[in-house]
C-alpha cells in the first residue's frame, strides 16, 4: 500500500469530519502485526526466550507499536526477548524471520485478515511467503502518514498546509 500524506484537523471526537475525511482520503489508520513463522505457533505469552527482529527504535509500526502493546498487557519486551536487533527496514525484518535468524517481527497492516497479511508482505517480499506466517498479535490501530495540527494552530495556518499538501480544491473539514 502507498499512502499519501494526510493532514488531520482534531478528528478524534467528531464522527462528521472523520467520515468525509475516510471517504475523501481513505482510512488514515493502520495497524501493527507481529508474525512468527506459521511453524512457530506462537502465542503473545510465548514469547520468552525467542528472537525479535524489528524494524528501527522509531518505528511505530516496526517496534514502537508492538512494543507498547506488550507492555499493556504486561510483557516486558527487554526482559522477555532473548534477543532483540533492528534490522533497518522491513524487507529486512521480514526476510530474517523467513531464514529463521529471528522469531518474530512486526509489520503494519490494514486490518487484522489473512488478506491484510498477505498485501503486507507482499510489499516487502513474495505475497507467496504469507502462507509461511502466522499472526501472532495485533495492535490498535494508529494514524499513518500523518500530519497532525494542533488547535492551538490558527485556522489560517491549517488552510496554508491543506493547500501545500492536498491542494485547495478539497472542502475544509
Amino acid at each position: 500500500l502507498l499512502l499519501e500524506p494526510i493532514l488531520l484537523e482534531r478528528l478524534s471526537g467528531d464522527a462528521e469530519r472523520r467520515g468525509w475525511f475516510e471517504r475523501a482520503m481513505g482510512d488514515p489508520s493502520a495497524l501493527s502485526m507481529s508474525f512468527t513463522l506459521a511453524s512457530r505457533k506462537l502465542a503473545v505469552d510465548g514469547l520468552s526466550g525467542t528472537k525479535a527482529a524489528w524494524v528501527d527504535p522509531l518505528s511505530i509500526g516496526g517496534y514502537l507499536l508492538v512494543r507498547a502493546m506488550l507492555l499493556v498487557r504486561g510483557i516486558d519486551p527487554d526482559a522477555t526477548f532473548a534477543e532483540q536487533r533492528f534490522a533497518g527496514s522491513y524487507p529486512e525484518a521480514l526476510r530474517l524471520v523467513l531464514e529463521r535468524e529471528a522469531d518474530v517481527c512486526a509489520l503494519t497492516a490494514a486490518d487484522e485478515s489473512r488478506e491484510a497479511l498477505t498485501v503486507s508482505v507482499a510489499q516487502y517480499a513474495s505475497a507467496r511467503n504469507a502462507n509461511r506466517l502466522e499472526i501472532v498479535a495485533c495492535t490498535e490501530p494508529s494514524p499513518n502518514d500523518a500530519i497532525v495540527l494542533g488547535a492551538h494552530v490558527p485556522a489560517a495556518e491549517v488552510d496554508r498546509w491543506r493547500a501545500r499538501l492536498l491542494g485547495s480544491e478539497l472542502p475544509r473539514i
